[in-house]
């Protein structure tokens, strides 16, 4: 399914090398930079492992594994989101292709489990109510 205003699949962008390990051309949309930067990022966190075992862990189809890893679908949040959580790392590669950090998004992120904090201080507030 291609992105929304965007006709071609990631991959199609490509002017040297292969996916994800390629050059894309100057008139690519930050879209497919982003994308190939994710597709970097599975790639590696893989490892060693199969796509099987990943995808089985993920709740995602091999095939929607396969299609992300070599750009011919741009993904979305549901799927990348598992990815992340089965890999226990992250793809999203923030506001700029290689920007890690520094921003409230991707600090907010850092932490899996911040909701507990939220809990905790409003647990505490309401023993102070009482």
């Amino acid at each position: 399914m291609p992105a929304r205003g965007i006709a071609t699949a990631p991959n199609e962008y490509v002017t040297r090398g292969q996916w994800p390990k390629a050059t894309l051309s100057k008139d690519a949309p930050a879209e497919a930079r982003h994308v190939l930067e994710m597709s970097k990022r599975l790639e590696a966190a893989i490892g060693e492992r199969s796509m099987r075992s990943v995808a089985i862990a993920a709740g995602v189809s091999v095939a929607t594994l396969s299609n992300l890893l070599t750009g011919r679908t741009w993904g979305d949040v549901v799927t990348v989101f598992r990815l992340e959580q089965a890999l226990e790392v992250s793809l999203w590669c923030g506001v700029h292709a290689g920007q890690r950090g520094g921003t409230k998004a991707s600090s907010s992120r850092s932490g899996r489990h911040g909701a507990t904090s939220g809990r905790s201080d409003l647990t505490s507030q309401r023993r102070s109510a009482k």
